[in-house]
């Protein structure tokens, strides 16, 4: 029934979790939104669909394996390492050095995607009854993903725009940070 489903959802929490997610979601729309054009004005690099697809394969080892790990460290600690890795990826790409350094930190989207995404599924299947799984997955990916990520993207279009990609990946990865 739906007052049972809403005294799962709203329960301080599952809004705190809820919130967390958020943040870390929001704080990655500045790395999703504006990476390639990052790559482009400040290391002149053009074509970056490798160096999209270096982050990507990344993924996949922890993605298929993430039963295991959350077995292992508990899932609680699994989203941390998400969220920690959104902090570490931002802030690496904060700092203006050479694009070598950014391709080092494309493996870290092993953590700001694959631990972020399956410990956040994880966790809101755990938190609701099978019967209520389609309602609590799309409200919460609604929610993290879509409000998360329309808002990080819009705020992040305002902070490039008024300062420079230094501030932007630097303010977000705080963003992260309090996630």
């Amino acid at each position: 029934d739906r007052s049972g489903f809403w005294k799962l959802f709203l329960r301080p929490t599952f809004l705190v979790f809820m919130l967390a997610a958020f943040l870390g979601r929001f704080s990655m729309m500045s790395y999703y939104s504006f990476f390639s054009r990052y790559l482009d004005d400040v290391y002149g690099v053009k074509e970056v669909g490798w160096i999209w697809a270096l982050g990507s394969r990344c993924e996949m080892p922890l993605v298929f394996c993430s039963k295991r790990i959350i077995d292992k460290i508990g899932l609680k600690s699994f989203f941390a390492l998400g969220l920690l890795g959104c902090v570490l990826r931002l802030a690496g790409v904060s700092v203006e050095s050479n694009i070598w350094v950014v391709l080092c930190l494309q493996p870290l989207h092993c953590l700001t995607f694959g631990a972020y995404h399956c410990s956040t599924v994880t966790y809101v299947s755990r938190m609701f009854p099978a019967k209520l799984q389609g309602g609590a997955q799309g409200i919460f990916s609604a929610i993290t993903v879509g409000l998360g990520g329309l808002v990080g993207s819009a705020v992040g279009g305002v902070v490039l725009d008024a300062f420079n990609y230094t501030v932007l990946y630097t303010a977000f990865s705080g963003v992260a940070f309090l996630g």
